[in-house]
């Protein structure tokens, strides 16, 4: 859930863009915006942590397990492209 704040996707169905139903487009079509990624801060008022350093340490051990579950499976190739520029950003 912390993963899909900060990446900025929908956690249930993995959509980037999410339908403004109060702003119409000129045929009264809701308009189709980015799903903004939030910030540590928020995400850890979000989840009652005591810092946004807390959300971040769990985000970075998230990645991390991510990282690592991936390469054992060798999937990193097959992963969406928004995981593959995480996975690359995490090396080390």
């Amino acid at each position: 859930m912390m993963l899909a704040q900060r990446l900025g996707f929908c956690f249930d169905c993995h959509s980037t863009f999410y339908m403004d139903y109060d702003d119409l487009d000129e045929y009264g079509d809701p308009k189709k915006k980015p799903i903004k990624p939030m910030m540590y801060t928020d995400i850890a008022t979000d989840h009652e942590y005591s810092s946004a350093n807390t959300a971040h340490k769990k985000m970075r051990k998230g990645t991390y397990e991510i990282k690592r579950s991936h390469k054992r499976h060798d999937i990193t190739k097959k992963a969406p492209l928004g995981m593959q520029n995480l996975l690359r950003s995490q090396r080390g």
